[in-house]
């Protein structure tokens, strides 16, 4: 996979894993990491129930990016 630049849009699914769940980024259709957050799990919820999210890559620092998170 291609290396994320600031500026890179990214699309955001979520995988359930066990009785959790993840949400990911996806850059170019394969999974660029996990997203983490104090409110992810109702971003998971919100996108279950239909809403769809990008995540736009604001800055990279070594293998950890920061990202803004909004509606498609």
């Amino acid at each position: 996979m291609s290396q994320l630049q600031k500026g890179d849009v990214l699309d955001v699914q979520v995988n359930k894993a066990g009785k959790g769940v993840v949400v990911e980024a996806l850059h170019k259709g394969q999974v660029a990491g996990s997203i983490t957050s104090s409110i992810i799990q109702r971003l998971a919820e919100c996108v279950e129930k239909g809403y769809e999210y990008v995540a736009e890559v604001i800055d990279v620092q070594g293998g950890a990016c920061r990202i803004h998170v909004h509606l498609k």
